[in-house]
C-alpha cells in the first residue's frame, strides 16, 4: 500500500515534515486571519515552508 505524502499548504510542491495533522493546522491558519507580518506563530508557518523548500533545492540534484 502506497502512503500519499503530506504537502504543505502554503507551497502544495513541498512536502511538510510534520505530517497530516501539521498541515491541517497550517491549512486553518491559512483560511483564518494568516498574516505573517502581524503574528509570529504565522511567521513561523511561512518560515517552515520556505526552509523545506530550500532544503529541496540543495538536495536534487541539477540536470
Amino acid at each position: 500500500m502506497e502512503t500519499q505524502e503530506a504537502l504543505c499548504p502554503i507551497l502544495p510542491d513541498v512536502p511538510c515534515p510534520r505530517g497530516e495533522q501539521a498541515v491541517k493546522e497550517c491549512l486553518d491558519r491559512l483560511k483564518d486571519d494568516f498574516d505573517p507580518m502581524a503574528d509570529l506563530n504565522d511567521f513561523m508557518i511561512l518560515n517552515c515552508a520556505v526552509m523545506q523548500a530550500q532544503e529541496i533545492r540543495t538536495h536534487t540534484p541539477h540536470v
